[in-house]
């Protein structure tokens, strides 16, 4: 068993797009091999197809197995391993300045989403058709990644007991969380369980805690406030569900390695481009 990398990059980015396929490829990593630790300005999902890596979010480590798949959102620190005894995967990445907007839509959400099988016949297409500069070639490329996202949106297999929690719980969260007041005691509170027993079905039905899903939530919120609207950054803070500006700028350094300033001039110095 050996490591090896196959990859495709895209020769050059369309800058008519708002979003384009950057690049693709299937990884297979042997400890202590392993991917540099970085900033980078582009989504990233990665497919795990055999063994298991060790990814790393909000302080927070995560085990990614087979049929599950990680999301990185652009501005999102990589730092994750393999695992004994190797870790095989499939990643696909999209970059542009409405690269978000491609997963928001979907609801594939930071950390661990549930995916099944790899679509390893739509990566073969992207990565044979990456390398050319033709618009068709660019929109194959588009129109197999929609494809395949639109595969990582189920939510993972879990106990049919469990279910109707976590779905009450997710949706509570999702309606929730721009509400500064609300945090995981009130959601316990409303849905008639323990706290502690909720944020353990929580954790083991969709692989992040409750309270990280719900700063998420906030976090994307915000970020789609920064680039879209020209809200005073104190406001966006409040209509994402958070109780100071303060907070929110330090919440949101930890999870961008931006401030919310910064963040909104790269955004609108990318639509400029």
């Amino acid at each position: 068993m050996e490591t090896f990398r196959h990859f495709a990059i895209a020769p050059e980015r369309d800058t008519r797009l708002g979003f384009h396929v950057r690049s693709t490829g299937h990884f297979q990593l042997i400890p202590p091999d392993r991917e540099v630790m970085r900033t980078v300005d582009f989504c990233e999902i990665f497919w795990a197809v055999k063994g298991s890596g060790l990814f790393r979010l909000d302080g927070n480590d995560f085990i990614l197995r087979p049929g599950c798949v990680w999301y990185y959102p652009a501005g999102s620190f990589h730092d994750y391993f393999p695992r004994e005894p190797a870790f095989q995967y499939y990643f696909l990445t999209i970059a542009g300045p409405r690269a978000a907007s491609f997963f928001d839509g979907l609801n594939i959400r930071p950390g661990i989403n549930y995916g099944g099988d790899a679509p390893v016949h739509l990566l073969s297409i992207i990565r044979q058709k990456l390398p050319e500069r033709t618009r068709e070639a660019k929109m194959q490329c588009l129109v197999s990644a929609f494809e395949i996202l639109t595969s990582v949106t189920g939510d993972p297999p879990v106990k049919p007991e469990r279910k109707g929690i976590l779905e009450s719980a997710r949706a509570l969260c999702d309606e929730r969380f721009s509400d500064p007041q609300f945090n995981v005691e009130q959601a316990a509170q409303m849905l008639g369980i323990h706290r502690g027993s909720l944020s353990r079905i929580f954790s083991s039905g969709y692989g992040i805690s409750i309270s990280h899903y719900i700063t998420g939530c906030r976090i994307q919120r915000a970020m789609h406030l920064l680039r879209e609207s020209a809200l005073p950054v104190s406001d966006v803070a409040r209509q994402s569900g958070f109780a100071s500006p303060a907070y929110f700028a330090h919440v949101f350094a930890e999870h961008t390695g931006s401030t919310p300033g910064l963040f909104r001039r790269h955004a609108e110095e990318r639509e400029t481009e």
